[in-house]
């Protein structure tokens, strides 16, 4: 609990710089550029990076993401991973609805320019395409999970092929982010939801937590055609992520089946 004589402080910091970061991701903060990125990018960066201080949470980056429109996937453990993903480069992220209910966070992310889907709802669906067709012509990374949910089993589950069709339709090529959390050199569950705990409980547990890194393995990325099948680049890009992800020598997979989905 010691953590919190200066995480607490640093929260006040952080509650402060979400302010001004809504007030500079406006339609005007996401026009205005200055140099490589838009007053809004720079706004929901520094505040990413501000948050992952709070936390404790440590972001490395082994690679480098290519220029140009690109559709990110990246295998999914916890809230905490678009906020990693946030603080290395601006995305717009696909997420479902429910996030937007978030505290503080769900505003931030949609202010971001967070791409929310409702589940079963086609009208939702529809905008979400169209959104990510016209991020892609503005020349925008955008990111998903394709697993569509935390696995129960640490590690690396399905890729869904279905979520790789906005990337074929706009032939922008597929880059596969492998994360992983580390203590100590070895893979970590902290951040993932435990059982029964909510993202406010969550919240607070990793806000007391000891330092965590959040390794960003950037892999190399696939060109798409129009007659690229969206199964083989799912199961392709969950190739190169599970290579990079393996924790079956490591972690106790009968107590991670405790823990909930996301």
């Amino acid at each position: 609990m010691w953590r919190l004589l200066y995480r607490l402080p640093l929260l006040m910091a952080q509650l402060i710089t979400s302010l001004l970061s809504l007030l500079f991701c406006n339609p005007l903060g996401h026009r205005i550029r200055l140099g490589q990125y838009t007053l809004a990018q720079y706004a929901t960066r520094s505040w990413a990076r501000l948050t992952c201080l709070l936390f404790g949470l440590r972001v490395t980056t082994l690679g480098e993401l290519p220029d140009g429109p690109l559709l990110v996937v990246a295998n999914h453990q916890s809230w905490q991973d678009v906020i990693a993903l946030l603080s290395i480069e601006p995305m717009s992220f696909v997420a479902k609805q429910e996030i937007r209910s978030w505290p503080l966070i769900g505003t931030l992310v949609a202010a971001a320019g967070t791409l929310f889907i409702k589940r079963g709802n086609s009208e939702s669906s529809k905008q979400a395409r169209d959104s990510i067709h016209q991020a892609f012509a503005n020349g925008k990374i955008v990111l998903i999970f394709p697993e569509a949910g935390v696995p129960l089993v640490p590690g690396v589950g399905h890729f869904h092929g279905i979520m790789f069709a906005p990337a074929i339709a706009n032939q922008v090529r597929v880059q596969p982010i492998a994360i992983r959390y580390l203590e100590d050199g070895s893979l970590s569950q902290r951040s993932r939801f435990k059982p029964n705990e909510n993202f406010a409980l969550s919240f607070f547990r990793l806000l007391t937590a000891p330092v965590t890194v959040a390794q960003i393995n950037v892999l190399p990325s696939i060109t798409t055609k129009t007659n690229t099948q969206r199964r083989q680049l799912a199961m392709q890009s969950e190739k190169l992520v599970r290579a990079c992800y393996d924790p079956d020598n490591v972690l106790d997979h009968d107590l991670a089946r405790r823990e909930r989905p996301v």
